[in-house]
């Protein structure tokens, strides 16, 4: 039996796997975002995830464009 983590913590976040295809982040209060953090919180993603969930998915790109799917 394997046991894979389910949380990790980065500097600026807390990464929750869900699913085996959900993972939830929490930014902390008072976080501050720059590029290192956005590093960190992505490379934590991976380490949980892998490559899925990916963030391009069609929901995310529907979300993010608010246009239905042809």
């Amino acid at each position: 039996m394997t046991i894979e983590p389910r949380e990790s913590r980065t500097s600026v976040a807390i990464l929750k796997r869900m699913r085996a295809d959900h993972i939830e982040v929490q930014y902390l209060q008072g976080a501050v975002l720059n590029t290192h953090a956005l590093a960190e919180v992505q490379h934590a993603r991976r380490k949980l995830m892998g490559n899925s969930p990916t963030p391009c998915s069609a929901s995310f790109r529907r979300t993010l464009t608010k246009q239905p799917l042809p």
